[in-house]
């Protein structure tokens, strides 16, 4: 019995035989280096038969998705997914630049939780994309009250330039966060 593993160029492999394991080594995955892997095997010179068996195939891919103010992000999302067929077998990283509202990258942020049981793995790479906030972006999260004076200590904590880059980035996704809370509760 004979178990391999492996990857796009070559394959580690082991070999039961005669009662044992014993690693074969690596073997490289082109017809000559396959047929040499299957005549160490034989005690005789004949050319083994070989039969390849797909099992599965994977595709690892990273979509660059630029968004400019006012732009529809999930429907921008959308006209980068691959058709539903292939979505099962497709590992998608979405690498998201440019500048959106509030309420376009909580958008695409549902965009993506809603697709993603489709795709064998799906992941949203936000740290180009730079998110604004408006008055009436604070108003959807509460008119007034304790959530209204946290939004608003967020967005002003966000735009300190005497607070540190790092600082600035926690107050905005923080932010970002809250309004996708209350979008979701429907306040």
């Amino acid at each position: 019995m004979i178990g391999m593993d492996i990857h796009r160029t070559f394959a580690d492999v082991v070999v039961w035989e005669d009662g044992r394991l014993r690693h074969h080594g690596r073997v490289d995955m082109t017809r000559s280096g396959l047929e040499g892997f299957g005549r160490s095997l034989r005690r005789t010179s004949a050319l083994p038969e070989i039969v390849a068996v797909e099992t599965a195939r994977f595709s690892w891919k990273t979509a660059p998705l630029h968004l400019l103010y006012g732009d529809d992000s999930a429907a921008a999302f959308e006209a980068l997914l691959p058709p539903a067929h292939l979505q099962r077998q497709t590992l998608l990283r979405i690498a998201v630049s440019g500048r959106v509202r509030l309420s376009g990258r909580t958008a695409l942020q549902a965009a993506i939780a809603a697709a993603a049981p489709d795709f064998a793995y799906l992941e949203l790479d936000g740290d180009g994309l730079a998110t604004d906030c408006e008055s009436g972006d604070l108003d959807r999260i509460d008119r007034s009250g304790a959530l209204r004076e946290a939004a608003q200590a967020l967005l002003d904590e966000s735009a300190d330039e005497r607070r540190s880059t790092v600082e600035r980035d926690i107050s905005r996704e923080a932010l970002v966060r809250l309004f996708s809370y209350c979008e979701a509760m429907g306040s």
